[in-house]
């Protein structure tokens, strides 16, 4: 059975870390983001919220290059729906820092962006649709990709969402032949001398690109659609898909 770290967890693992780094800069302003954060969940203004609390959005998930985020900008140009970032604008300049740690603690790290953005859903106006690029779906896919030895057998289908997080009311797995999206890759970073180590991993690993693959799909609830198709194309299928959910 999959376990998943608590959200006071999550605070403590990161609050010992940036302690205890040399090279943490800040430390002061990212105390004061984990207080704020472990403040709001002992005095959480939402005490209905509970591990059945769904919120009727739209998320988007799968591996860079995908269409992710044109996708995700498309959709939130209908009336009513809106984008919301998944990475917040308050921990966003931390993310350099955290994405250069061990795997345990980067995590942790967008753990913190997921319990974040769970409390925004939970505490905005349900009149608005929120469309998200990325969350909780992809940490835990990446978390258990990296484990070499994983036995996938071992991995829940479906791989139920944690209590602690409001879940979006659809989620879409978007994937690609691997060809076509190294080649969206190599466009987007034409102009970059260095690629990134998790894409960099993504194109040669092929093992881990199966297990990463794999993990997505086995998520409760969600819709796979091969993003091999035009962006008016996927939008009109999703939001068809949405209305009728």
């Amino acid at each position: 059975m999959t376990t998943y770290s608590t959200p006071l967890e999550v605070v403590n693992t990161l609050h010992d870390h940036i302690v205890s780094s040399s090279t943490f800069c800040n430390r002061e302003d990212f105390l004061e983001i984990l207080e704020k954060v472990q403040n709001s969940l002992s005095n959480d203004e939402n005490p209905g919220i509970d591990n059945c609390h769904v919120i009727r959005c739209i998320n988007l998930e799968g591996f860079d290059g995908v269409g992710k985020t044109t996708l995700a900008n498309k959709l939130a140009q209908n009336p009513g729906f809106s984008l919301l970032p998944t990475l917040p604008d308050s921990i966003r300049p931390f993310r350099a820092y955290f994405d250069a740690q061990n795997e345990y603690v980067k995590r942790n790290y967008y753990s913190l962006c997921n319990i974040i953005t769970s409390h925004k859903l939970a505490s905005s106006s349900h009149t608005t649709v929120w469309v998200l690029d990325r969350y909780w779906p992809s940490t835990i896919a990446y978390q258990l990709a990296h484990q070499d030895y994983l036995d996938l057998a071992s991995i829940e289908n479906p791989l139920p969402w944690p209590n602690h997080l409001v879940r979006p009311s659809y989620v879409v797995y978007l994937y690609l032949n691997e060809e076509k999206r190294c080649g969206r890759i190599a466009q987007r970073h034409s102009h970059e001398s260095m690629i990134p180590e998790e894409e960099q991993q993504l194109a040669s690993d092929s093992k881990f690109r199966e297990r990463l693959d794999a993990i997505y799909r086995r998520v409760e609830n969600i819709r796979s659609i091969d993003a091999d198709a035009t962006t008016d194309e996927m939008t009109e299928t999703i939001l068809q898909e949405f209305k009728n959910s």
